[in-house]
């Protein structure tokens, strides 16, 4: 039983690293497959080790010092949902709600049960995230080199971006674990790959996280000494890409244009202003009807066009739920981070990198893999109490 358990788990970890949906969504309630396998793995557990994992589940998850800005997080959100309800009555709002619900009390805590039942380990959890970022990384690759520009060709692929900066710290940290020469060699390669994968997709969130990984690689080993192996890194990723750099060029020139010809930067200025004005007007936010209200406050946040969210976590948060559901997720995810007995390197930088992602991406609390990864931060900032 416990081996089947395993493989869902396992399953689960797989499907959130990829970065599209292989998937299986039902209508607006968004219920993918790293989602099922999760919950599924979790009430199985429940019903083979019932008394364990209630034990777990109070004194690692409910017993913190997070947890009751989580609950308020989740409370003023829900608030906001509803707000956004009666505004405008959609079925979505309810499908937000339990989603959000499904993040926050199954999939943020699962790591810290599995791990602290020893059916699985962080090292291993990370493995299985990575082969499914490796994988989605090969389908854009196959698509793109193929000339099919659909939704999974490279350019534009901010979600991919995202992983690849955010998973860059665990191939590190897995790099740094590992005891043999052929799995560093094997974790070399991948940070070569993901490097060029991440110039491809176009994506400066993505390009502005993986600096500071690096920046931080050097600084945290040799004192602002260059690393042998960001060395190495680089060096396979340009021989990877030596004979395309005049292709590489022309999408710099075309990224950059693009953004600038279309006032990108004017509109996420003009985004975060809507969504201020939003949540000065509405205390308890809108919900997910961001899109609807934000047509109210063109003139006064100089609006160019009006897009689904924010495209900036922060501002989303403003006008879902309020400020006061802005101060919770803030102060909760900083306790998730910093909140423990050790502190490290990947935990730092992994929230740094997460923050500039969020200025670049309006729906981050809304992501499964990002409560994932709180799980399994706090899941390993407690590993000597969870007997690893």
């Amino acid at each position: 039983m416990i081996n089947i358990i395993k493989f869902f788990y396992l399953l689960s970890l797989f499907f959130f690293g990829i970065n599209f949906n292989l998937g299986y969504q039902i209508g607006i309630w968004k219920i993918s497959f790293d989602l099922i396998f999760c919950i599924f793995s979790f009430l199985l557990l429940v019903f083979y080790k019932p008394k364990p994992i209630f034990l777990v589940y109070k004194n690692y998850f409910l017993n913190t010092s997070f947890s009751p800005f989580l609950i308020l997080f989740s409370i003023t959100i829900i608030l906001g949902y509803l707000v956004g309800f009666i505004l405008f009555p959609e079925l979505r709002a309810f499908a937000s709600i339990i989603r959000l619900l499904l993040y926050v009390y199954f999939v943020l805590p699962i790591p810290i049960i599995f791990h602290s039942l020893r059916i699985s380990t962080f090292n291993k959890d990370l493995n299985y995230l990575l082969l499914g970022l490796l994988f989605s990384s090969v389908i854009n690759w196959i698509i793109f080199l193929n000339e099919s520009y659909t939704e999974l060709s490279l350019p534009g692929q901010n979600m991919l971006g995202s992983h690849i900066a955010l998973f860059s710290v665990f191939v590190y940290y897995l790099l740094k674990e590992s005891s043999s020469f052929s799995l560093r060699i094997y974790y070399y390669l991948i940070s070569a790959f993901l490097l060029v994968t991440s110039l491809f997709t176009m994506s400066k969130s993505s390009w502005l996280g993986i600096v500071f990984v690096i920046l931080s690689i050097i600084i945290s080993n040799f004192r602002l000494k260059i690393n042998f192996s960001v060395i190495i890194i680089f060096l396979l990723a340009l021989f990877l890409v030596k004979n395309n750099f005049e292709i590489i060029s022309k999408l710099f020139e075309v990224e950059i244009s693009s953004s600038e010809g279309s006032g990108s930067n004017e509109q996420r200025i003009a985004d975060f202003k809507s969504a201020v004005l939003i949540a000065l007007d509405y205390p308890l936010g809108v919900g997910s009807n961001y899109e609807f209200v934000a047509k109210n406050y063109v003139t006064e946040s100089g609006l160019s066009w009006v897009q689904p969210d924010p495209h900036n976590t922060f501002a989303h948060i403003l006008s879902t739920g309020g400020f006061l559901s802005l101060l919770f997720f803030i102060v909760m995810t900083f306790l998730i981070f910093f909140k423990a007995q050790k502190y490290s390197f990947p935990i730092y930088t992994l929230l740094v990198v997460s923050l500039i992602l969020m200025q670049f991406n309006g729906d981050f609390y809304s992501l499964g893999y990002w409560w994932l990864i709180c799980g399994l931060v706090y899941s390993y900032k407690i590993q000597n109490k969870l007997y690893y």
